[in-house]
Order: structure tokens, then C-alpha cells, then sequence
């Protein structure tokens, strides 16, 4: 039986947008509203960076009019390729 072994690298920029009202925003940070309104911009921004992974799931997975976003791919490379051609065992 022949196998095939493959190992690539894959860089992708990705750029995350949200524009949303506040209760949406709340809503995806489990915070309220006036929690919100209360932030600074510098403690809005932290509060952001701090959930940058959720921000991304709910561009990729919950796909609301919200929260979108845009990959660049930077790089592809190839770092193994193997073809074995080995004996099933029984």
C-alpha cells in the first residue's frame, strides 16, 4: 500500500472587523452595556486584544453581519513531500 506524507506551512495575515452595536459587542464579551460605555479607549482597545480569538470565532464561525474578516496569504511552503511504498500488515 502506498502513503503519502505531506507537511506545508501556510502564513496567513488576517484582518478582523467589527462593527457592531453595543449590545452585540457586550453580548460577545459577556459584559453589559454600561461596562462598555464606561472603558476608556485604552481600556476598550486591551479589552479587545484580550479577545482577539473570540473576535475570530465569531467571524468564522457565527458569521453574523457584525463581525467579518480577511485573509492575505503571505507565504506557502513546502517542507516534506514522501511517497512510501510500504507493505500492509496483517
Amino acid at each position: 500500500m502506498k502513503t503519502i506524507q505531506f507537511v506545508g506551512r501556510l502564513t496567513i495575515e488576517r484582518e478582523l472587523y467589527v462593527d457592531a452595536p453595543m449590545q452585540v459587542v457586550a453580548s460577545m464579551f459577556n459584559k453589559k452595556v454600561e461596562e462598555l460605555e464606561a472603558m476608556s479607549q485604552m481600556d476598550l482597545e486591551e479589552l479587545f486584544m484580550d479577545n482577539i480569538y473570540t473576535i475570530e470565532h465569531s467571524a468564522l464561525q457565527i458569521r453574523t453581519n457584525c463581525v467579518d474578516y480577511h485573509d492575505d496569504y503571505d507565504n506557502e511552503e513546502l517542507d516534506t513531500l514522501i511517497v512510501n511504498d510500504t507493505e500492509e500488515v496483517v
